[in-house]
């Protein structure tokens, strides 16, 4: 039976090694765009996140009938970055002196998991929204407003977040769009 999958993507999955974004106004002078990557502060969060492309890999493989090298590969990169993961506890940050993961085996994680999604999407219809960077949801904005009251300065920390996290962030409707060419073939 033909089925077919989408996952939500992130940037926050990109290589550490990502290039940062420049632009030229027509005015002159060039700007950096900072690209939202693997970085010290989400770096859980990105092997979490691959983890979940490692487990749709896998189920896809086996639902699919490919090989089972291509299964197993998945599954244990899934269970590696599922120990990592449940390891940290409720530590996101990268920690290279404790971290199972060092930030080049992510790397190579990540550009694995898009070399995979393009070898599974062959007939199956497998693919990863690309192209967001930070989805700035309710989700996102409970849980910070609620960080905020707990300070200090609930405004600072606010602004804090905003500058912070939200420098990258795209709108709902831009991260619904990053779907729709998806289910066009």
């Amino acid at each position: 039976k033909a089925f077919r999958v989408v996952l939500t993507g992130t940037d926050a999955t990109l290589p550490s090694t990502h290039p940062d974004g420049k632009i030229t106004p027509d005015g002159g002078g060039e700007y950096v765009v900072p690209s939202y990557k693997i970085g010290a502060g989400n770096y859980v969060y990105a092997a979490s996140k691959l983890c979940q492309y490692y487990l749709v890999f896998h189920t896809v493989a086996k639902l699919s009938g490919r090989a089972d090298d291509l299964a197993d590969e998945t599954w244990q990169y899934a269970q590696k970055l599922r120990s990592y993961v449940f390891g940290r506890g409720g530590d996101g940050a990268y920690r290279p002196e404790t971290a199972s993961i060092q930030r080049e085996e992510l790397d190579d994680m990540s550009r694995r998991a898009i070399e995979l999604s393009d070898r599974l999407s062959g007939g199956v219809s497998l693919r990863i929204a690309t192209g967001i960077s930070i989805c700035y949801t309710p989700l996102h904005a409970v849980p910070w407003t609620h960080a905020a009251m707990k300070r200090d300065s609930p405004r600072g920390d606010i602004i804090e977040q905003i500058v912070k996290r939200l420098k990258n962030a795209i709108s709902i409707d831009r991260a619904a769009d990053c779907h729709f060419p998806l289910f066009i073939e």
